[in-house]
């Protein structure tokens, strides 16, 4: 299927008719729904605490921040088809029903396929009449990218059809697929939020507290403080509260270190296998070596020249492709490698012959087939046969294979089947075709 277009839309409303009930929005809620990854990875911990006790405790401030006519929801996401919802829509102020949600939150030895649990945000928004719908992925990683169509498209959905916008919080490392980073970056896109790479853990909450934020000053409001007496007792497994790092020393510069020679490489040895033109002249004191070369085989119908090292690897071979040659040399001529070959004082004549053999298909015979059984018949001359060869040496010939031949052996004869009277009628049909033209003739002039 072709992702979502970006051009606005456009139509024509023209006899469209309002609805007889209008549709009841609250201008100044919120509808936050959280999809958390649950992969094995989220058990992995950092500084002692797990990546999921960091979402866990994401989700519990974002409950903190808002506050009545709100909602928060919880989604998780792991195998294929598996997104499940730990804790539906509820009220921002039911406090202790969604702190009994966030301790649902757990990992598990599962993938990270985002597509399932996307889904079931939408599901979950479709009918809020909140003001403003936000749905904020939190993932450790990189969730499947052979999904990126159908994300695009899912994500598209939401804003055009829910309202939902969609960002993404992903901790990233040098190692993270770039592939990964564009999905991401174009679904945030037809989402219509933001992809925000986080380098550690521990800026988790923060980067959610700060989505949280943006979606109220949509409807102008700011987060609530979440250190009032209302506020719940901390979850048992978060992390302690964030505390700005202490500077890092700087890095002593490593002392250069004396580059060691590198060690002479050896030299591959290179062989001719067949009595060519292309290789004329040939080196007096043996074909040139080269520092490397790639090692390969040729095919059936290749025509192999030079092979190079012990195991005889092509290296200078030709073969037929379509109407034209193909010719091809397994080492960089251009390079170290082929330093030698361009020292020889006939290397240009030579390779002058081995680019202007390539212009045309040369004939190539088809293989006999070893296996064919092949008959001669009749076994023997047949006795017409050996009259004629008796007449054409002068004297009697000898047949090794008829005097071998058993006395019961059938000959069969080549009799010709033209009969004896076949040039009398032969004649009679000239005779007829030349007077039918002398008549024609005849009547051709007494007409005129």
């Amino acid at each position: 299927p072709e992702p979502p277009s970006d051009e606005p839309l456009r139509g024509d409303t023209n006899g469209a008719r309002m609805a007889k009930d209008p549709i009841e929005v609250d201008k100044h809620s919120i509808a936050m729904v959280l999809v958390i990854d649950r992969s094995g990875s989220m058990g992995s911990e950092v500084k002692g605490r797990t990546k999921m006790s960091y979402a866990k405790t994401s989700a519990l401030r974002t409950a903190l921040a808002l506050g009545e006519g709100d909602q928060v929801a919880l989604i998780t996401f792991g195998n294929k088809n598996e997104g499940r919802v730990v804790l539906p829509l509820t009220e921002a102020t039911a406090r202790d029903a969604i702190r009994v949600g966030i301790e649902q939150l757990t990992w598990a030895n599962e993938g990270t396929f985002l597509l399932h649990g996307l889904r079931a945000a939408h599901d979950l928004l479709r009918t809020s009449k909140a003001a403003v719908k936000h749905v904020v992925v939190i993932s450790d990683g990189e969730f499947r990218t052979e999904e990126d169509t159908a994300l695009r498209r899912e994500a598209s959905r939401m804003r055009n059809d829910s309202h939902a916008s969609l960002s993404v919080i992903s901790i990233v490392d040098a190692n993270t697929d770039a592939r990964f980073k564009i999905l991401a970056e174009r679904m945030t896109r037809e989402g219509g939020g933001e992809f925000v790479q986080a380098d550690d853990a521990d800026s988790v909450p923060v980067f959610v507290a700060a989505e949280v934020t943006r979606a109220l000053q949509r409807v102008g409001r700011k987060p609530r403080p979440g250190d009032g007496a209302d506020a719940p007792p901390p979850l048992a497994d978060a992390p302690p509260p964030l505390q700005p790092p202490p500077p890092k020393p700087p890095k002593p510069r490593p002392e250069p270190q004396p580059k060691r020679p590198e060690p002479p490489r050896v030299r591959i040895v290179v062989r001719a296998v067949t009595e060519s033109p292309l290789l004329l002249p040939r080196p007096e004191a043996g074909w040139p070596t080269l520092g490397g070369a790639v090692a390969g085989e040729a095919t059936f119908t290749a025509q192999t020249l030079l092979v190079a090292g012990e195991a005889g690897s092509p290296l200078l071979a030709y073969s037929n492709r379509g109407l034209g040659r193909v010719g091809a040399f397994a080492a960089d001529l251009c390079g170290d490698d082929g330093a030698e070959f361009r020292r020889e004082a006939a290397f240009p004549a030579r390779l002058a012959q081995w680019v202007q053999h390539v212009l045309r298909a040369q004939p190539i015979g088809a293989p006999l087939a070893l296996l064919a059984a092949v008959t001669v018949e009749p076994p023997a001359p047949t006795p017409r046969e050996e009259q004629q060869l008796a007449r054409l040496a002068g004297q009697p010939p000898v047949l090794t294979g008829a005097a071998s031949a058993p006395a019961n052996t059938f000959h069969r004869e080549l009799e010709s089947t033209v009969p004896d009277w076949a040039p009398w009628l032969l004649l009679v049909v000239v005779l007829l075709a030349g007077g039918e033209r002398w008549l024609r003739r005849r009547q051709l002039l007494q007409a005129d």
